[in-house]
C-alpha cells in the first residue's frame, strides 16, 4: 500500500519537532513562527526520495542557485539558475519537470525508495539577464541564511506544496538546502512562493512576456534580500 507523500511530509515535520530540543527553538520576534526555511530531515526514506529527485531533475548546473518543487501528488520539477560564462550578461534558466509523481512511481516499485522509476522529465531552457539571474542567487543566500528549526504547530497541512532551496555557489552560508515547508507562513514566505512562481512563469512564456516578468523577478527578489 502506498503512502500519500503529503502524510509523509507530515510524518517528517513530526520527526524532526520530536528531536529538536525546545530550547533551541525561537522564533524572531519580528515574524510569525515558521516565517523561514527550516532545516531539511535526514531520515533515510526522506534522503533517497531526494536521491530520486536528483537523480531526475538535476539535469544542469545551479551555481546561481535552484529550487525543487514537490507538489503532492503532480511531478516534481526543479529551476535551475546557471551561469554561462563570467563575462556573459546573461545566465541561463532551466526548469525540469517530472510527467508524473516521483514519489508515488516510486513507492509503487518499492516502499522503501530502493528502486528507481521509469519517470519520463520535460526540460525548457531559457536565457535570464544576469544582473536579475544574481539577484535571485542573493535571495534564495539570504533565505539559506535565516533557516531555523521547525517551530511547533497544533495543525500541519498534508495537501500542500514543499519547496526545497539549494545554496548557490557565492553564498555565505554552509548549508547545502532548506526547505520551506507547507507550515511556513508569513511575509518571507509568501514572497520566496511568489519567487518561485515568478520562475516557473518565465521558463514557459513567450520572449516578449518574459521582458515583464524578468522585471517582477527581480525586484520580487531584491524584496526578499531586504527583508529585515
Amino acid at each position: 500500500m502506498n503512502t500519500n507523500p503529503a502524510l509523509f511530509v507530515k510524518s517528517i515535520l513530526s520527526a524532526i519537532l520530536a528531536v529538536v530540543p525546545a530550547s533551541s527553538i525561537i522564533a524572531r520576534a519580528d515574524r510569525p513562527a515558521n516565517d523561514n526555511l527550516v532545516f531539511a530531515s535526514t531520515m533515510t526514506s526522506e534522503l533517497r526520495y531526494e536521491k530520486l529527485l536528483a537523480q531526475k531533475l538535476f539535469k544542469t548546473p545551479s551555481d546561481l542557485g535552484r529550487a525543487l518543487v514537490c507538489p503532492p501528488f503532480e511531478g516534481e520539477f526543479a529551476l535551475s539558475i546557471y551561469s554561462t560564462a563570467t563575462t556573459s550578461d546573461v545566465a541561463m534558466f532551466a526548469m525540469t519537470r517530472a510527467e508524473k509523481n516521483i514519489w508515488y512511481a516510486a513507492t509503487d516499485l518499492d516502499r522503501e525508495l530502493r528502486v528507481s522509476p521509469n519517470v519520463a522529465v520535460k526540460s525548457v531552457t531559457a536565457t535570464i539577464k544576469r544582473p536579475v539571474a544574481l539577484a535571485v542567487a542573493d535571495a534564495i543566500g539570504y533565505a539559506l541564511a535565516g533557516t531555523r528549526p521547525l517551530v511547533p504547530v497544533e495543525a500541519i497541512p498534508v495537501h500542500a506544496t514543499r519547496i526545497q532551496f539549494f545554496a548557490p555557489t557565492h553564498a555565505k552560508t554552509k548549508l547545502k538546502s532548506a526547505l520551506l515547508e507547507p507550515v511556513s507562513q508569513g511575509k518571507l514566505s509568501q514572497a520566496l512562493r511568489r519567487l518561485v512562481t515568478l520562475l516557473e512563469s518565465y521558463c514557459v512564456s513567450s520572449s516578449t512576456a518574459r521582458k515583464q516578468l524578468s522585471k517582477e523577478i527581480e525586484a520580487q527578489a531584491r524584496l526578499i534580500s531586504g527583508m529585515k
